[in-house]
């Protein structure tokens, strides 16, 4: 997923996001403004994550040069999303009959144990 941040100039360097509101970073660089806009893109859809809220739309080009300022305006840049999707092991107890119907719950909706837990648990968590 990719986002466009829009590069303003004033005594440093500014970006912000149009399509994700309140997502900013600062840098006396170019350069440097640009490394801490992954930086904080990437900690914004963290929280939004940990709070169970879904990542905005991407909009594009016109969306973006549409809903900014143009005083000051510098560049714009195409930030990607990296969500982090190491799969780590776990060890859970639970009653034997338990994991028998999630077996078969599983089974029905063609996805392993693992994926289905997994988004049984996501899906509680966004209630």
């Amino acid at each position: 997923m990719n986002y466009i941040a829009v590069v303003h100039k004033d005594t440093g360097y500014g970006i912000s996001f149009p399509e994700v509101g309140g997502c900013t970073a600062v840098c006396d660089t170019l350069d440097g403004v640009l490394a801490e806009a992954e930086e904080a893109l990437a900690l914004y859809m963290e929280t939004l994550s940990d709070l169970g809220k879904p990542f905005p739309e991407p909009q594009g080009f016109e969306f973006a040069l549409k809903n900014t300022t143009k005083q000051g305006l510098v560049t714009t840049a195409v930030i990607p999303v990296v969500e982090n999707d190491k799969t780590v092991q776990i060890n859970i107890t639970i009653p034997e009959r338990h994991l028998q119907r999630i077996d078969v719950a599983a089974k029905k909706r063609k996805l392993s144990r693992s994926a289905f837990m997994t988004e049984t648990a996501l899906e509680a968590i966004k209630k």
